[in-house]
């Protein structure tokens, strides 16, 4: 399947275009969308003629080559034309003869055997040429990789001049070369024409010196129909020179073609004007298949200017000939995809090796493979003339060049040639397998730069557009071809339109559409005759337009190349997979996050089916497995099985796991898998736990670490750029930000720093502690006032900062007692650099810290104005400080009431004061509270082209929004629209940051976790869909809008209704007393059967505690035994994959604030009571003041900051 992507257009300069040079609207937007913005631009791109054409002897070598020439004419040495088989060397070859022949000198051409010889010069023609008398060898669309050869034949007395336009090899030959890919970048136009444009300029050069007279416009345009067909049928660019000679060519063909092509073009087009696309798919096929079939002969006598004997038969044999290479090449293709139908997932590549095929006609085989499968793909076949030796064609596909791709494989090839798109080689048979692994090896590097099959729309129009005056007006792009394509548009949301399935085999659809006054506007669609439609949907076209002739009346014909329901959106790799698989990542459980994890064990299902109890009974522990997708498996299209090294299926990952890792294993994610422990042996019903391994995550670790061993060697300036540009897209910090940083770093000073919201008071911190990791092996604690803070800003922080090398952790009531062991041991092996806390989890736990305070270089009090509360782990953490002298304190906050001033200034006392006095009034409210119809709403604010951020209170509604969203835009606009939260993997996080930084996504909605450290300044508006859970969530989600310093809007779009959201979420992560001691009995009376012993497969935890009462969710559930087991009431033991939960018989009364879960909650509710107070005034004015500006003691005044 395509992906549609549309040409971004600059629209202001589309006007400017279609007023200036008085064109369609449509095609002033395909020009624009090309680069041609300007008048100027637009002008010398539709109407360039011949005289802009470069001059010849600009091209290097090109004089030498003349003059070598000219004194061979003059000492009447006998000269060969060496040329090729295909299109372009056959019409190089004509070319030149023709010339030679104006100078009155008969020159002999040699066209090798494609069959015999293959591709380029050989030592057998060159003795023929020596032993027939030549003296000077011009070669035309070849001869570039022969400098061997040459070397060798320029010791037998021949001379060479090479005149070729492919890639340039390490070492060229030592002759003269005239090369278009050796003029100087500033020559561009040069630089991209094929074998027979590179002949021309030389021709032009020998005229220009050896006979004036003929350089005229006659003769100059005489040979243009030569270069035409070439340069469309070799598929280089169709710009610059190349399209001026096209165009030209194309001229002469329709006014006085050469008889032979004249002939020709009567069989295969009739009386039609001839364009480009005639050319590429009508005559230059008849060509080739003369090359193809070994029939070059034919074609060089069709192409003579006197052409001798019959022209029509001649013609008609030619035209027989593709018949014959189109049989040839159906039957091979059949073949070829045949060896790839037990493929499954995505292929970097397509080799396909047979015996005997037709060697002319693999190179269309190869290509019919690229259309299939959209990799780089190769044919070989054997000849009998060459035995051990397969011999083969290469076609690839934008973003994989194929030379340098066989070159990184040159060990396993004999002998290759070529350019980015097509290449030739030999390999020996002993190598074949070698050569297939080592190419499949080189594509899959390039796995990200082939993997979209995008068709690219010029613009997206009505059936009314459509017109003949648009037809007529989209000539002046002609001719069209590689880097020019036809302009393809788009129709969406078509419905009620007439189709049916015509051709004698029923392969093409015919189509009709009406336009507003009722008129129809036909339509064909080759090769789609079975498309099946549906009465419910409407559809998108994708579509050329042409003018079509039928009994005398022409009229305009829309040619459709592909048809897409309104509904499938489509859209890069990574977003298609998420938006498709959204729901999986809504409420992971146990396994959230478990896609990012490098390994984890897991226990295999339903290995009691077939005979796979007999295989597990062969394993032992450590023995290999495979982990392979079954995307059609009927039961789970997320399915992922396990196989033994034989390819023996055991069994599968859960239904839960699966649906975790199948989409990123879709994406090309692989992971390796061992037998950890086989179970029930004595029991004779087997079971297997394994560990899987994350391919990626273990590529990425050492990636890490030798990251983190480069960082430790650079100077601190050094390190604080990189840091810098780690999360600000200007690389720049504020000057504040600076001197903030400098007195943590330098002056080992605290530090206060008040800023407004939005300014970057987390990036001081987190620069300062990428540095102290580094520098001083010291580690930051960062104490936030909110789980969900610290939450985003885990994320974020490994997002950017694992890459480098840096270790984040996070520690508060939620972690289990297996994650706070690995939270000890991390910390005992010096293996944190950024601990993001609760002030709870702090105080609880200070015993662990305080072994650390050595080794703690800074601690962070983010929201710094808490410090104030009435909290009770703030009031112990302003008796701590002592205990951690050597440490840097810094406090960030932008909140300091008046009323609050001294008793802040007591707590930051010797502290360095920071204050930013920047207001932002380019920040403002727009009071859309109470709305009914929010999403007509976000349509409406969707279609003014402004980034713009939707916070939502969930997960869920996260996805949903954006899948509703989607339902009621275009097609077009769809891939505009995305979501985000935590609970997606970080490859889907990191590519969703990028898409909406970049933007690629302009409307995205999202929980509270993307914005924390993620600096992204153009945000014009941030939506708040649901009120927020604090005053402080509420600052730091405004504070992400314009922070570029344009104007930036603040939407409230929530109202009270929306509270019974909050609340509930809140009563999820906070359960009360009440609900917890229904909890705690309900796991008493299961476990006392059992000895107060549960025991539960770790998948299976949360579904089995669910399952012992309704009411209660996943996340209450969670909560209550993180706070049980803090308050010693049970222990919860993790093995491979069993969860063990061992509950107190007796448990030692203890009050639930002592449990710091229990503890954070209960500040999470009291935080959503605060915001409650201020969401819903009446007076916006209050709550733009918090947006813009740090709230602070009027008389207050921070240390000078020089800018």
């Amino acid at each position: 399947m395509k992906t549609w992507k549309i040409r971004s257009s600059n629209h202001a300069a589309a006007r400017l275009l279609a007023d200036a040079l008085k064109l369609p609207l449509p095609l002033a937007r395909i020009l624009a969308g090309r680069g041609y913005a300007t008048p100027e631009q637009a002008s010398a791109f539709l109407y360039a003629e011949m005289k802009d054409l470069s001059r010849p002897f600009m091209m290097p070598n090109l004089g030498a080559a003349v003059e070598t020439i000219g004194e061979a004419l003059a000492q009447h040495k006998k000269i060969a034309i060496y040329g090729d088989y295909d299109v372009d060397g056959i019409c190089a070859s004509t070319l030149m003869r023709e010339v030679f022949s104006w100078l009155g000198t008969e020159v002999r051409v040699y066209i090798p055997s494609r069959l015999k010889e293959g591709y380029g010069m050989n030592a057998g023609a060159l003795d023929h040429l020596l032993a027939e008398g030549i003296e000077l060898v011009i070669t035309v669309d070849n001869g570039i990789a022969s400098a061997a050869l040459i070397k060798e034949y320029t010791a037998k007395g021949l001379t060479f001049v090479v005149t070729d336009h492919h890639q340039l090899p390490p070492e060229l030959p030592d002759c003269i070369v005239v090369n278009p890919l050796m003029a100087p970048s500033f020559l561009e136009a040069y630089r991209r024409l094929c074998g027979c444009g590179t002949a021309y300029f030389l021709a032009m050069g020998l005229l220009i010196r050896l006979a004036p007279s003929l350089y005229d416009e006659d003769h100059r345009r005489a040979l243009l129909d030569l270069v035409a067909v070439a340069t469309v049928a070799d598929m280089v660019p169709l710009v610059d020179d190349n399209r001026i000679l096209v165009r030209e060519g194309l001229r002469l063909i329709n006014e006085k073609p050469r008889p032979g092509l004249a002939a020709l073009i009567a069989l295969m087009c009739g009386d039609e004007t001839v364009k480009a696309s005639d050319i590429a798919f009508r005559i230059a096929p008849c060509i080739n298949a003369c090359g193809r079939l070994d029939e070059t002969q034919d074609a060089l006598a069709l192409f003579a200017a006197q052409p001798e004997g019959d022209v029509q038969l001649l013609a008609e044999q030619v035209r027989d000939y593709n018949e014959e290479r189109k049989d040839m090449e159906r039957r091979i293709t059949k073949e070829a995809v045949a060896q790839f139908e037990e493929v499954t997932g995505r292929m970097h590549c397509a080799v396909a090796v047979g015996e005997n095929w037709h060697p002319g006609v693999i190179g269309i085989v190869a290509s019919r493979l690229v259309e299939q499968f959209h990799c780089p793909s190769i044919v070989l076949t054997t000849t009998s003339d060459k035995p051990g030796v397969y011999t083969g064609s290469a076609r690839s596909v934008p973003g994989f060049h194929l030379y340098e791709g066989l070159a990184a494989v040159s060990e396993n090839v004999l002998q290759f040639g070529g350019h980015e798109m097509a290449a030739g080689l030999s390999v020996a048979e002993e190598n074949i397998e070698g050569f297939k692994s080592a190419f499949a090896e080189v594509t899959a590097a390039y796995e990200e730069e082939i993997s979209d099959n995008v068709l690219w729309i010029d613009d997206v129009i009505t059936i009314d557009d459509a017109n003949a005056a648009l037809e007529e007006a989209l000539r002046l792009i002609e001719p069209c071809g590689c880097e020019n394509p036809e302009p393809l548009f788009a129709l969406e949301h078509m419905w009620r339109f007439g189709h049916r399935a015509v051709g004698s085999e029923g392969d093409h659809l015919q189509l009709q559409f009406k336009d507003g006054s009722g008129e129809v506007v036909p339509a064909i669609a080759f090769r789609q005759g079975q498309y099946v439609f549906s009465d419910k949907h409407r559809y998108d076209f994708a579509f050329h337009i042409h003018e079509h002739c039928f009994r005398g009346f022409c009229g305009v014909q829309l040619q459709v190349t592909d048809i897409m329901p309104s509904w499938q959106a489509e859209e890069p790799a990574v977003m298609r997979t998420f938006m498709a698989s959204g729901a999986n990542y809504l409420d992971a459980g146990a396994l959230n996050g478990i896609a990012d994890r490098p390994r984890f064990y897991t226990k295999l299902r339903g290995v009691s089916f077939d005979d796979r109890q007999e295989r597990i009974a062969q394993l032992r522990e450590g023995s290999a497995l495979s982990l392979l997708r079954e995307p059609n498996n009927p039961a789970d299209a997320n399915a992922i099985a396990c196989f033994t090294e034989d390819g023996e299926k055991l069994g599968y990952l859960s239904r839960s796991m699966a649906a975790q890792l199948a989409p990123l294993m879709d994406l090309g994610a692989g992971y390796r898998a061992e037998v950890s422990q086989i179970t029930g042996e004595e029991k004779q019903h087997r079971g297997v736990n394994i560990l899987v391994q994350s391919e990626m995550a273990e590529a990425e670790a050492v990636t890490a670490h030798n990251g983190s061993e480069e960082l430790s060697v650079l100077s601190q300036e050094a390190l604080v750029d990189l840091l810098t540009d780690a999360f600000v897209e200007d690389g720049e910090l504020l000057p504040i930000q600076q001197a903030a940083i400098a007195n943590i770093l330098d002056q080992h000073q605290d530090t206060a720093v008040i800023m407004p919201t939005g300014r970057g008071k987390s990036l001081i911190y987190q620069i300062a502690a990428g540095v102290l990791a580094r520098r001083d092996k010291k580690m930051t604690l960062v104490i936030s006032p909110l789980k969900a803070l610290i939450q985003d800003q885990y994320l974020s922080l490994r997002d950017h900062l694992s890459a480098l090398g840096y270790c984040i952790y996070k520690g508060n009531g939620d972690l289990s007692a297996a994650e706070r062991d690995e939270l000890r041991s991390a910390m005992a092996a010096e293996k944190v650099d950024i601990l993001l806390l609760t002030p709870e989890f702090f105080v609880r736990h200070q015993a662990l810290f305080q072994l650390q305070a050595v080794r703690i270089g800074q601690i962070v009090i983010d929201e710094a104005h808490h410090m104030l509360d009435k909290r009770p782990a703030y009031k112990q953490m302003r008796a701590l400080k002592s205990k951690y002298s050597s440490a840097v304190w810094t406090y960030l906050t932008a909140t300091v009431p008046a009323t609050e001033a001294q008793a802040f200034q007591e707590i930051i006392s010797g502290a360095g004061l920071y204050i930013d006095d920047h207001i932002r009034y380019n920040l403002h409210i727009i009071d859309a509270r109470h709305t009914e119809k929010k999403l007509v709403y976000l349509y409406r604010l969707f279609m003014h082209p402004e980034k713009t951020i939707c916070y939502v209170n969930s997960r869920k509604q996260a996805f949903a929004l954006s899948q509703r969203l989607r339902e009621i835009l275009p097609y077009t606009l769809r891939p505009l629209v995305g979501y985000y939260h935590g609970g997606l993997p970080g490859e889907a996080r990191r590519a969703i940051e990028t898409a909406f930084k970049e933007g690629d996504i302009r409307l995205l909605f999202a929980t509270t976790a993307f914005g924390e450290g993620v600096h992204i300044s153009d945000i014009r508006n941030v939506v708040l869909y649901h009120p927020c859970f604090s005053v402080e969530a509420f600052n730091q989600l405004a504070g992400r809008c314009a922070r570029d310093g344009e104007d930036g809007r603040i939407h409230l779009l929530y109202s009270e209704k929306d509270l019974a959201l909050n609340e509930m979420i809140i009563g999820d992560r906070a359960p009360s007393r009440e609900t917890l001691g229904k909890m705690y009995q309900l796991l008493k009376a299961a476990a006392k059967p059992h000895d107060y012993v549960l025991s539960v497969a770790s998948d299976d935890l949360e579904e089995s505690l669910c399952a012992l009462a309704e009411g209660f969710t996943k996340q209450q559930w969670r909560q209550a035994l993180t706070i049980f087991e803090e308050l010693d009431f049970l222990r919860v033991q993790h093995s491979d994959t069993q969860t063990t939960i061992i509950i107190e018989k007796a448990p030692a009364h203890r009050a639930l604030t002592e449990s710091a879960a229990f503890l954070e909650g209960t500040s999470e509710a009291r935080a959503l009571s605060q915001f409650e107070k201020i969401a819903f005034v009446k007076d916006t004015n209050a709550l733009e003041s918090i947006v813009r500006s740090a709230l602070r003691p009027a008389n207050w005044h921070g240390r000078e900051v020089k800018p």
